[in-house]
């Protein structure tokens, strides 16, 4: 069975948010706290044809077996500190799993992006 290699795996904030930007703003791009279904996964989803389970500590390549049930194949080992600031910013909130458009995601993400290397994100804009 083929699995990615840690190296080979990018978390890049600029290519996420490049993603982001390529869906209209009202479309759904994931689901708050649900790890495999959050806009990060849905991201690495795509980007790797292969599923993902992603929290705050760390991302997991998965498959899915019987009953809805997931089966480690892969584990990166650690969430990089964009990814665990945007999951804790989509999660809270009065309704547990909730849809998440791509604007949303984006206004998270801008904030974010501002806050850890502002000089750089206002260029990427």
């Amino acid at each position: 069975m083929e699995t990615f290699v840690d190296r080979e795996m990018e978390l890049d904030l600029y290519q996420f948010r490049t993603w982001l930007r390529t869906h209209p703003a009202s479309q759904v791009v994931g689901v708050s706290c649900l790890g495999d279904r959050c806009p990060v996964a849905q991201w690495l989803r795509q980007q790797y044809n292969k599923r993902f389970y992603v929290n705050t500590l760390t991302i997991e390549q998965v498959e899915v077996i019987e009953d809805s049930q997931r089966r480690h194949i892969n584990q990166w080992g650690f969430t990089p500190e964009w990814v665990e600031t945007f999951i804790n910013r989509i999660d809270p909130g009065p309704v547990r799993e909730r849809e998440i458009t791509a604007q949303e995601a984006l206004d998270v993400l801008d904030a974010l992006g501002e806050e850890h290397h502002p000089d750089q994100f206002l260029l990427a804009s």
